[in-house]
């Protein structure tokens, strides 16, 4: 089992890419495993599942925390999403640049983004079911 950073964006984003094991049943996959994650400088301690859905063409955002940042583990369970994230960590150098990534159920992309990003999504498909660990 294991992960693999894929890409890298605005001085944090971490696109991921789980090891999936697929066979005439269907498949299986580890969507976070904290040893795994600190080795890819991921120290999150997440306290909070959330589960989004959305019609197409919906857009959600950019939602953000200012007293209480947190660090967010996003995977599409249903459709596809474009993702966007905005940096708005006022020490940052990459402060108010964004990145869109598009993740969809068929390629199970993880996306970390760290305390102080405002998040948001667009559902391309029909029906989007967005997980959040948080």
């Amino acid at each position: 089992m294991g992960f693999k950073i894929i890409d890298e964006k605005l001085n944090g984003l971490i696109l991921i890419k789980p090891d999936v094991y697929r066979d005439k049943r269907g498949f299986f996959a580890e969507t976070f495993r904290e040893d795994l994650f600190a080795e890819l400088s991921i120290d999150a301690k997440f306290v909070q599942d959330n589960h989004s859905g959305s019609k197409k063409n919906v857009i959600r955002g950019m939602h953000f925390q200012w007293d209480k940042p947190q660090g967010k583990l996003i995977r599409v369970l249903k459709g596809k999403a474009k993702i966007a994230e905005i940096d708005i960590r006022k020490n940052s150098p990459s402060l108010g640049e964004s990145a869109v990534f598009e993740i969809s159920e068929e390629d199970k992309l993880l996306l970390w983004v760290p305390p102080g990003f405002a998040n948001g999504f667009l559902a391309l498909s029909d029906w989007v079911e967005i997980h959040y660990k948080c």
